[in-house]
């Protein structure tokens, strides 16, 4: 965003910014975003327009946020995530699509309470099962990541030791 822009007209532009990831409108983000927005900016809430977008189940805004960077760590004031919301309200395609984009599956809001919880909370089988699956898929790629140092660490050590450079 344009540094010479003045306090107001900032507001008004990242006004029109949340409005529009909560209306889903992809032209108008991607405006938006080539202008300069920080994709990450947040509103008087504390809300981002991913969690925007998920919140008012609009995932292909969301998947043009994640494309342009959107941090889905980000809380809100209350303490929700965007996957978060996107359980809360049942957006099973939101979910799908926070999933393929790397959001923390574990990450809990304020009160303890994580998506996994919160989708059984909710009676979700179906985000239950998306969650479970995703789940499984990051301890297992966690997993192999973890034998590939160790075999790399077996294999260079002896090397090191001799001398080698890594």
């Amino acid at each position: 965003m344009d540094a010479a822009l003045s306090y107001d007209q900032r507001m008004d532009l990242r006004g029109s910014f949340m409005r529009a990831a909560q209306k889903g409108d992809v032209e108008a983000l991607s405006r938006h975003l080539e202008s300069g927005m920080d994709v990450n900016t947040r509103d008087w809430e504390g809300e981002t327009a991913a969690i925007n977008a998920a919140f008012y189940n609009h995932p292909a805004a969301l998947k043009l946020l994640i494309r342009a960077g959107a941090d889905l760590t980000l809380r809100q004031d209350q303490g929700g995530t965007a996957l978060i919301w996107a359980i809360q309200n049942g957006h099973a395609d939101c979910v799908k699509v926070l999933i393929d984009g790397f959001a923390p599956l574990d990450q809990p809001n304020y009160a303890g309470v994580t998506p996994l919880h919160l989708a059984h909370a909710a009676k979700r089988a179906d985000i239950v099962q998306m969650l479970e699956e995703a789940i499984e898929t990051e301890a297992a790629r966690k997993a192999d990541a973890a034998v590939t140092l160790q075999e790399s660490l077996v294999i260079k050590k002896p090397l090191l030791l001799r001398g080698g450079t890594p």
